[in-house]
């Protein structure tokens, strides 16, 4: 089953189990059909947009890993959780995307 969403910012929140957590939209092309939408069953953690979660994936997160808004290597769209901060709480949420490969 299809989940889509209207959003304006670059997040969405998805229940998953009992909780609530965020999702990076990367998935959306300026110019594209979804633009302000997205499709949660295929916009997750595929962060170089190749259409697979995996290790390249996991080494841009970990570069990333540590930094904040501000910091040469901050990417808004690795910040999972919205705190500010890659870190524990984004790999957790990477490595759970893992999961559903």
């Amino acid at each position: 089953m299809k989940q889509r969403i209207a959003t304006k910012s670059k997040r969405a929140l998805r229940t998953i189990g009992s909780g609530l957590i965020f999702v990076s939209i990367v998935c959306l092309q300026s110019g594209s059909a979804l633009a302000g939408e997205c499709d949660l069953g295929t916009c997750d953690f595929d962060f170089n947009a190749d259409g697979t979660v995996d290790v390249a994936d996991a080494e841009l997160l970990r570069a990333a890993f540590g930094s904040e808004p501000g910091d040469p290597g901050y990417i808004d769209a690795f910040d999972a959780d919205a705190d500010g901060v890659i870190g524990g709480t984004d790999w957790a949420a990477f490595v759970d995307s893992l999961g559903g490969q």
